[in-house]
């Protein structure tokens, strides 16, 4: 389980990127570990990977980043007939994503290029992603929510079962989590781009792949861990300490998720698609 940042600089302690883990085998816990830069994180997942190739072991990574967008999102920003939706998207954040060792990332002009090519695609006057940091200005993005903007949902159809979740669209200020999708899914297509074998759920099949990445939502559990300072680092433990071998087959059984999540919107792990 890592819990993500978007930091443009190496960062520990508060909103940096922590992560934790659980050997279901014997129940052993891995207690978190703090990680200053996402190429950390990215060094370790893929040493995780190769590992269990070799040792024909199988593992699943929950990330805390979004790992898509509402219904419509790749065709508007071009997807024709015949692209798988999610495919398309994560590609092409991919393609525009620069994100350095070091955490320097270019992901509000990102941002500001999707907005641009969405409204041109849809004809309107403003896109869905929104928020910018101090003095940065750019032409399709703004600092507040526009309020004209319909042409998308502002909600995945699992977002609306999560209690206090937050847009995908938000690239800043508090909980502003569209900053960590942009540059988590850029990592994630940028590994396998380089064929790291992993499958992402829900949208691959996960039988014959030793690793499985999956989104996770901590807030989606309530918080019982009270070891650490950080409150990341006690959530991070928190997940691992929910899950149990039955219990993770019992989330990663998609028959009840809708096709539509299963084709563009993704799912959150442990959220019962039931509920929709």
């Amino acid at each position: 389980m890592l819990d993500w940042s978007a930091s443009s600089k190496p960062k520990l302690g508060k909103d940096s990127i922590w992560r934790a883990g659980i050997t279901l085998a014997d129940g052993s816990i891995e207690a978190p570990v703090n990680l200053a830069t996402r190429a950390q994180a990215w060094s370790w997942f893929e040493t995780l990977v190769e590992s269990c190739e070799r040792r024909n072991q199988r593992a699943v990574v929950g990330f805390d980043f979004a790992f898509a967008y509402p219904l419509g999102t790749a065709a508007a920003l071009g997807a024709r007939v015949g692209d798988t939706p999610w495919v398309y998207t994560w590609q092409t954040i991919a393609g525009l994503i620069r994100d350095a060792d070091d955490n320097a990332n270019n992901r509000f002009e990102v941002g500001a290029e999707l907005n641009a090519r969405i409204m041109a695609n849809l004809g309107t006057t403003s896109g869905p992603f929104w928020g910018v940091l101090g003095a940065q200005k750019y032409p399709t993005i703004g600092p507040n929510k526009p309020k004209d903007f319909t042409a998308l949902p502002e909600w995945r159809t699992v977002e609306r079962l999560i209690k206090g979740c937050q847009p995908g669209w938000k690239l800043a200020y508090a909980g502003s989590v569209g900053g960590q999708a942009l540059v988590g899914i850029a990592g994630l297509q940028g590994l396998r781009n380089q064929g790291l074998n992993f499958a992402v759920w829900p949208f691959e099949e996960t039988t014959s792949a030793p690793v499985i990445v999956a989104e996770t939502y901590p807030s989606h559990w309530s918080l019982k861990v009270n070891r650490y300072p950080v409150k990341d680092a006690n959530q991070v433990e928190q997940v691992v300490r929910e899950t149990n071998h039955q219990l993770l087959l019992d989330w990663l059984d998609d028959e009840q998720i809708p096709e539509k999540s299963l084709r563009e919107e993704g799912w959150v792990l442990g959220v019962k698609a039931s509920q929709d």
